[in-house]
């Protein structure tokens, strides 16, 4: 597994769409990582992230959901109907038993759950095809699972020199509509990195590692027109 990755694993990538009678799509890299680094540094930790926040999710869902309405309900119906609460009180003690007496079981659960969560992006990596598929719906469904989508709609106003400009992003996701005009006049669509290298530095104890990296965090986006748009909108939501 040491070729470069091309067009496998969509992910830190520069992407130019070109529009026309034959639409062209081109890939490149600001980082060419071996297929083995790209799974470890971007596919593991975007993949790991989507379960983490899934789990996470869940267990709030469950909180609010089911645990504090039933909690409240018990409070509510205990200064109305005694027996009923004491019912109520009953069966609460009695799932609490159960899940302690289970214990086990569902630390196992758990457990079998994590260390999925682990193997998965590596299981995932034996096929190339379905990593490159699995690996950005996981990016876009983590920032939707927090929140973390931004939205910004252009209008003829917005354009320079039959231009739109997304001047900071991470290259997550990004999704675009363009109506009318826009999408009539839409020539090319650009993802790039912008072009700058940084020192890392680490430091162990007394030792000091120094590394140099070109940038594949930060990226803009740019949206290039024939004409200039004069009805519709250009709809984009990104991260």
């Amino acid at each position: 597994m040491s070729e470069l990755y091309k067009d496998i694993i969509p992910a830190n990538a520069n992407i130019e769409i070109e529009y026309g009678k034959e639409s062209k799509v081109k890939f490149s890299y600001p980082i060419n990582w071996t297929y083995r680094k790209a799974v470890l540094h971007r596919a593991f930790p975007t993949i790991l992230t989507f379960f983490m926040l899934a789990f996470m999710k869940l267990l709030s869902f469950i909180l609010w959901a089911f645990i504090l309405p039933l909690w409240i309900y018990v409070l509510v119906i205990k200064n109305i109907d005694i027996a009923l609460y004491n019912e109520t009180t009953n069966a609460i003690i009695q799932i609490a038993t159960f899940l302690f007496n289970h214990s086990d079981l569902i630390v196992d659960i758990l457990g079998i759950f994590f260390l999925f969560s682990f193997m998965f992006p590596f299981i995932l990596a034996l096929n190339k095809n379905l990593l490159s598929v699995v690996m950005p719906k996981a990016g876009y469904y983590s920032t939707v699972l927090i929140g973390k989508s931004k939205e910004k709609i252009f209008i003829t106003k917005d354009m320079e020199n039959n231009r739109c400009i997304i001047p900071n992003f991470k290259n997550i996701f990004l999704n675009y509509k363009a109506t009318e005009d826009f999408g009539k006049y839409l020539k090319k669509v650009k993802i790039l990195s912008y072009d700058f290298k940084f020192h890392i530095r680490l430091r162990f104890g007394f030792f000091f590692h120094h590394s140099k990296k070109n940038n594949d965090l930060i990226y803009y986006a740019v949206f290039e027109f024939t004409e200039k748009p004069l009805n519709g909108y250009l709809e984009c939501k990104y991260y």
